[in-house]
């Protein structure tokens, strides 16, 4: 859920998600590549890395969104009700709830 909330860009499919767990694979595997193998030949080098909210940031950096922006705006907003953004030649805009 930590990834979901804070590194997939609130978009509406799944690539994001996708592309944030293979980062944290792929970070995984190099550190177990960069480890010195102290197991000898035909045996199995055994290696266990746990992720969790706590150490995620190690593996993501640091969070691209904010969701507290968007929670506080949805709060607001009645049931079926949406977003929508307004911009004007100025270069000011507004959120406007649709």
């Amino acid at each position: 859920m930590e990834i979901i909330s804070h590194y997939c860009g609130h978009e509406a499919g799944v690539r994001n998600l996708k592309k944030a767990i293979d980062r944290v694979f792929r970070k995984i595997v190099a550190r177990i590549e960069n480890q010195p193998a102290v197991a000898n030949i035909g045996e199995a080098l055994e290696v266990t890395y746990q992720v969790n909210s706590k150490n995620l940031e190690k593996f993501l950096d640091i969070p691209s969104t904010d969701d507290t922006f968007y929670k506080n705006i949805n709060l607001e907003l009645p049931i079926g009700s949406a977003n929508g953004l307004a911009y004007v030649n100025d270069g000011y805009g507004a959120v406007l709830k649709i």
